[in-house]
């Protein structure tokens, strides 16, 4: 049996009578609502009336200023911060002062000398000693090879000659000397004469500053930080401490690296440059490795010579792959004292001259000590390990140094 169920029929009336019920229900409910909150924002506003919001404004340089007029240190409550920071306007009134230090250096070769490709015609240098006789400045490397004249242009663009004094073919740095009758007493006034620091005692993190042609378009300058301390260019006869650091600059870029007391901290240079543009981190010769080249260079003393490359073996370095600690001799030159001493490729030196000496920094000193004048016809003593049938044997070499130009 099929069960209808039929629809019960719609009453229209009692529907818009429920509608108009709901609808005036409604309305009386909101208003109700907006009276309420209206009293309670009255009485908010009337508590706050003396206080406004306060909008503070971060203003570099300055003290924190709140739009009601007062001055206030905005101050974390819980914990100050102490660390020793350099300020943006610090920098610039540092860089400000050693730009006038800056000079562009104009090279006239008197021989022939073909520039690398990618390399930048604009080379600089920065004056590190006035007195009331002559300007010394410091080229940065490569800036002259073989022989040349100079005109050196000062930070107003007034350009002398300068007189190469020596140049050292292993860092590439070179010594010029300007007359100071050259220069006007007004001038002279306003230049700074920029010291060395000693950059042993740089530390990951400080910050320093690089100035020189570092887009390979002209002077600039710019800002960044130390980040390595431990490397080392190794170079003929020498290992020189590295400055790294975070600032960018085009290959062949040339210059120096001013630490937050404004002195000479590095020299920058890059270890392997080649013709293609590139963009790279900034790195930087150590100073304290050039100090005694630097006084060379501006007395016209002539450098020893030896012919060999090398590569430190530190304690790290020996413990991982059971080396002996030591200079590592990676290439010996031919026709060298070196080679004519004996040495090869493969030997460790671990003394010279009984003073133990086994970097390839301790090298450098070493031979940067020696007195060409007094000392050219003495023999220097190396002691070496040389690995023969699986072992190290000890050999003693007898090395006499020759003048680097001769």
């Amino acid at each position: 049996m099929q069960i209808r169920v039929k629809r019960k029929p719609i009453n229209k009336k009692k529907l818009l009578r429920g509608l108009y019920v709901a609808a005036a229900m409604g309305l009386v409910f909101g208003t109700m609502a907006a009276l309420s909150f209206a009293f309670l924002f009255a009485g908010l506003n009337k508590n706050n009336e003396a206080k406004p919001t306060e909008v503070i404004v971060q203003v570099e340089n300055e003290t924190n200023r709140t739009t009601d007029g007062d001055d206030r240190q905005d101050v974390d409550p819980v914990k100050e911060d102490t660390t020793p920071v350099i300020e943006r306007s610090e920098i610039y009134t540092m860089a400000e002062k050693i730009e006038k230090a800056i000079v562009r250096l104009n090279v006239r070769y008197t021989e022939s000398y073909s520039v690398a490709k990618g390399e930048s015609k604009v080379k600089t240098g920065i004056i590190y000693t006035i007195n009331n006789d002559y300007i010394m400045i410091l080229a940065s490397p490569n800036s002259v090879r073989g022989m040349a004249t100079v005109d050196v242009t000062f930070y107003d663009g007034k350009t002398v000659e300068g007189e190469v004094i020596e140049t050292d073919y292993i860092s590439g740095l070179t010594a010029i000397r300007v007359q100071t009758e050259k220069i006007s007493y007004d001038k002279l006034s306003v230049i700074p004469q920029i010291e060395f620091a000693n950059s042993n005692k740089i530390e990951v993190g400080d910050v320093v500053i690089a100035i020189g042609n570092l887009d390979g378009n002209g002077i600039s300058i710019a800002a960044g930080n130390i980040t390595g301390t431990g490397r080392t260019f190794s170079c003929l006869d020498s290992e020189l401490a590295m400055l790294e650091t975070d600032i960018l600059s085009k290959n062949f870029s040339n210059g120096f690296l001013i630490n937050q007391s404004g002195l000479i901290c590095g020299v920058i240079s890059h270890e392997n440059d080649t013709g293609a543009i590139t963009i790279n981190y900034t790195n930087a010769i150590g100073c304290s490795d050039l100090t005694a080249t630097i006084y060379k260079l501006s007395r016209g003393i002539h450098f020893p010579y030896m012919g060999i490359k090398t590569q430190t073996i530190t304690a790290e370095i020996a413990r991982i792959y059971g080396v002996p600690i030591g200079i590592f001799v990676t290439a010996v030159e031919s026709n060298s004292p070196a080679l004519e001493a004996g040495f090869m490729p493969g030997d460790i030196i671990v003394d010279i001259n009984s003073k133990g000496i086994t970097t390839g920094r301790g090298l450098h000193s070493f031979m940067m000590s020696f007195d060409m004048e007094k000392d050219i016809s003495k023999s220097i003593t190396f002691r070496v390990l040389r690995t023969v049938e699986d072992s190290y044997r000890s050999i003693e070499l007898s090395v006499r140094f020759q003048d680097r130009y001769n």
